[in-house]
């Protein structure tokens, strides 16, 4: 009566992420420019990880709130591209209007967890065309990393988990991380 369960199902671990303070672990999606409607807060107070690979998946939104006027619709390649958000991924502020004030933010914060960013493989970087932003660690080391940042369809957060947006080849949605030392 053994079943070897690994080729039969996919199994989907949460980890809790600094669930009492809803400043951190958040991603924002703001409108202007070619983005559209109410900008989204999404905050998370757990996120989905793939052990094995040692990667937080960032579109898992299971555990994830996000404010209810918030609406994106996201318009590219000169208008023939339509995307519609309601809330947003892990690890990332987008945004698509230009200039400081138009800033869009994001908070990733393991503080309290067994793990780190794997900053060999994740680099939190702003991408988009003429991107701009900064960075903060927030005296943490590689455990919590915010940034604010802005680009034309484009904006702050982890590369290569975004990297259809950033200048590597990237491995999907995924934050590497690492066990702490």
């Amino acid at each position: 009566n053994f079943c070897d369960c690994d080729d039969l199902i996919d199994i989907i671990m949460y980890m809790v992420i600094d669930p009492l303070q809803q400043q951190h672990n958040f991603s924002t999606l703001r409108s202007g420019g070619t983005a559209k409607g109410t900008s989204i807060r999404t905050v998370f107070d757990r996120v989905r990880f793939d052990v094995s690979k040692f990667e937080i998946i960032c579109y898992d939104l299971r555990f994830s709130t996000t404010n209810k006027d918030g609406n994106i619709l996201l318009i590219g390649g000169n208008g023939t591209i339509r995307t519609e958000y309601d809330s947003f991924f892990y690890g990332c502020g987008y945004g698509s209007s230009h200039g400081k004030a138009n800033w869009a933010a994001f908070d990733v914060n393991l503080t309290g967890t067994p793990f780190e960013i794997n900053t060999d493989l994740c680099e939190f970087k702003p991408f988009g065309w003429s991107p701009s932003g900064e960075l903060d660690t927030n005296d943490n080391g590689t455990q919590h990393v915010s940034g604010k940042g802005i680009g034309y369809q484009g904006g702050i957060g982890a590369c290569p988990a975004f990297s259809r947006f950033c200048d590597h080849v990237g491995n999907g949605k995924a934050i590497t991380f690492a066990q702490k030392a």
